[in-house]
């Protein structure tokens, strides 16, 4: 969706020029995710060059000929569809104007104008440079860790490069390496607030290598500081954080006692609604299920299972529904029913890292390696530094680097 601020300057200036400009705008944040503030910036500094005649000898003389070029070509494949949304898709392109065709149909001043246009895309997409959270975000964790290191030779003690830097360490698997830059951050915060959650990123980090004892010291400081000051939704999240980073480590006792105390500190909530008290019984009796099916009790689980079920149905809770076909595949994989835990986990929320390394390890016992591959390669390439993937990332990684799936 364009920019409404773009939008209104592309046609505040000519309405034949617009639909190029916007079709412009895309090309460039397809070429460079994340480029859209520093286009529109441009956008806005370089406007005047729309209204004179000598834009193209303002602008373009500072863009690259390939990008130029780039800018151009890609038109020609994109133009008639910014310029005609609604024409049927069983139009051939051939019948269509290009972008080349509609330029030289411009009166000069409105082919000024768009060459000006074209100057500022080309120049943010020399310009522009990426982020390390967008290029952890584009799974580019060398290139990440590099930017955040250059940050934080500016700013040791900058929060977000050492937590960045931590991040996309952990998510290449150097998991000591990581811990320094956690610890920095822990260090360098400057409020409790950003302290907990400094100390919340570390304990994931430490799910990455399944080391419950430790992520729980960290977890246990942030859940005391959001206890001190009454924020009893939040205590309970950090309770259900570690809960899940324990069961998944293989800490079921652990994890049951922290998904009980994040149940019983939840409902501290004042003026507690009927919708929250449901959040916080579903919440437990999913835990339930899952650590009573980890533990071999499939009966157990099977009736915290229809617990959750009976929860969900009275209708206060119409955004968890999505979380109950991953209840159902989850114990339908420990009960070692492959089949359906495929066919309940497909239902499930699929982008996540957890529920693909499930569905993977599900195909795998089934004997389907291709599709056990390619949801192993879909949980090895999660850029998500989550509670999911802390389990599924480094797994399904160990499992492609020994190249031993079903048996081979």
């Amino acid at each position: 969706m364009p920019d409404p601020i773009l939008c209104s300057y592309l046609a505040s200036y000519d309405p034949q020029v617009s639909a190029l400009a916007l079709a412009l705008r895309e090309i460039v944040l397809e070429e460079v995710p994340g480029a859209v503030d520093d286009l529109e910036g441009l956008c806005r500094r370089h406007w005047f060059f729309l209204h004179r005649q000598t834009a193209q000898r303002r602008v373009l003389p500072h863009c690259s000929l390939p990008r130029r070029g780039m800018v151009f070509a890609h038109l020609d494949n994109r133009f008639a569809n910014h310029m005609h949304p609604h024409r049927e898709a069983a139009q051939q392109t051939s019948n269509r104007p290009t972008a080349q065709d509609r330029i030289e149909s411009l009166d000069m001043r409105r082919r000024l104008g768009l060459a000006a246009i074209a100057g500022i895309a080309a120049l943010a997409l020399e310009a522009w440079q990426p982020t390390g959270a967008h290029l952890v975000n584009a799974g580019r964790f060398e290139e990440a860790l590099k930017v955040f290191q250059a940050d934080l030779v500016n700013d040791p003690k900058s929060v977000a490069a050492n937590n960045g830097a931590a991040i996309a360490l952990d998510l290449m698997g150097r998991y000591a390496e990581a811990r320094p830059y956690f610890s920095a951050a822990i260090k360098a915060a400057r409020t409790p607030l950003a302290r907990a959650l400094a100390e919340r990123a570390m304990a994931i980090g430490y799910g990455f290598t399944a080391d419950c004892a430790n992520a729980e010291k960290l977890e246990n400081r942030a859940f005391e500081f959001y206890l001190e000051t009454n924020d009893f939704p939040n205590a309970g999240d950090v309770a259900d954080e570690l809960a899940r980073l324990c069961l998944d480590s293989g800490d079921f006792d652990r994890a049951s006692e922290w998904y009980q105390r994040g149940h019983a500190t939840g409902l501290q909530e004042p003026n507690l609604s009927e919708a929250r008290h449901d959040l916080w019984d579903f919440r437990l009796a999913h835990a339930r299920a899952r650590i009573a099916v980890r533990r071999g009790k499939t009966a157990d689980a099977r009736r915290q299972m229809a617990k959750a079920k009976e929860i969900l149905d009275r209708g206060r809770l119409p955004d968890q529904e999505q979380f109950f076909p991953y209840l159902e595949g989850y114990v339908a994989f420990y009960s070692r029913d492959y089949a359906a835990a495929v066919e309940t986990l497909s239902r499930a929320t699929e982008q996540d890292p957890f529920i693909q390394c499930l569905l993977a390890q599900a195909y795998e016992a089934m004997g389907d390696r291709a599709h056990a591959a390619d949801f192993y390669r879909r949980a090895a390439a999660t850029v998500a530094h989550s509670v999911p993937a802390a389990c599924a990332q480094p797994f399904a990684r160990k499992k492609l680097a020994s190249g031993n799936i079903g048996g081979q």
